[in-house]
């Protein structure tokens, strides 16, 4: 059971990452004495959850530090801005990604029209599905105020699960076997009695076989290390955070390249469906990544000062 200070630090915490950075050192520093003056020296936990509940959520309270867009809810509207913009980027990138692959195919007049028409317009339906999801939940925690009320966690970010994280590890090593030797996914569904055609389509080219299959394979093999460093260590370490950012910027370098020059099988649609998968890896990589920079960042930003 967390003691009243750890209430606070968790409640500070998820005050303070719903702010800008230049304002989250200044104003943890604030709550955080607020809230402990409010408190006074001894409390017990029960006093401190009551006193959190009464303060708001901290959506609410974050609300109260800055200027807000008044979109859907203010508590909300920072959210919504950031998820309808990077939903909005997404879908625009893998556009002109796919664009441009098409480059050599595709007359240079219509790149433009081609990238507006599948992409550009497309994209504009995300904001659109937000702001729905957003009224509902808006409309939801004022019917039921109980299902939004602030409930405490620990604020240890390097603890990891790890059960998790060894399933990971386990699903992962099954995709790479799976990945290498094709043929046993089809022996596996099958049963062996798989159409020739089927083997065939799924044969890799032999020159991406002897150069770039086995860099994938080794960039591979170095994710699941860390997985299993990590379900067996139970906890990040700074070691382990730099290594993690280090590699997903090696495997987005690795799949790019495969994306851009190489032709890993020898069938057409399977290369098809292969470079519409390494631009989903990719793209969701680099934004695991920024998010990965982002929450270290925070953590710097606030620590609690002596």
């Amino acid at each position: 059971m967390m003691n009243a200070d750890e209430l606070i630090e968790s409640y500070v915490s998820d005050v303070v990452k719903r702010l800008p950075r230049k304002q989250r050192v200044d104003v943890a520093l604030e709550l955080r004495s607020l809230l402990a003056e409010e408190l006074g020296p001894d409390a017990e936990p029960e006093r401190a959850r009551e006193l959190l509940r009464t303060f708001g959520r901290p959506a609410e309270v974050a609300a109260r530090y800055r200027p807000t867009l008044h979109v859907i809810d203010p508590a909300d509207a920072r959210t919504f801005r950031r998820v309808s913009l990077i939903g909005v980027a997404v879908v625009w990138l893998l556009g002109v990604i796919d664009v441009a692959l098409d480059a050599g195919t595709v007359p240079a007049a219509q790149l433009v029209p081609r990238w507006w028409f599948n992409a550009g317009l497309a994209a504009l339906w995300w904001p659109g599905f937000l702001g729905a999801c957003f009224v509902a939940a808006a409309w939801v925690r004022r019917r039921w105020p109980r299902l939004a009320e602030w409930k405490p966690r620990a604020v240890d970010r390097d603890q990891v699960n790890r059960v998790a994280y060894a399933a990971g590890g386990a699903a992962a090593v099954l995709g790479t076997v799976v990945l290498a030797v094709p043929s046993l996914l089809l022996d596996a569904v099958w049963g062996g009695r798989a159409a020739p055609e089927a083997y065939a389509a799924l044969a890799y080219d032999d020159g991406f076989a002897r150069t770039l299959g086995p860099v994938v394979l080794v960039v591979l093999g170095a994710n699941i290390a860390l997985l299993v460093a990590l379900a067996v260590r139970g906890r990040w370490q700074p070691l382990t955070r730099r290594l993690d950012l280090g590699l997903t910027v090696v495997t987005c370098a690795v799949l790019t390249w495969v994306l851009v020059a190489a032709r890993p099988f020898e069938s057409d649609p399977a290369n098809e469906t292969v470079r519409l998968a390494l631009l989903l890896i990719i793209v969701v990589s680099l934004i695991g990544a920024a998010y990965k920079v982002r929450n270290l960042r925070l953590r710097s930003a606030i620590t609690t000062h002596p």
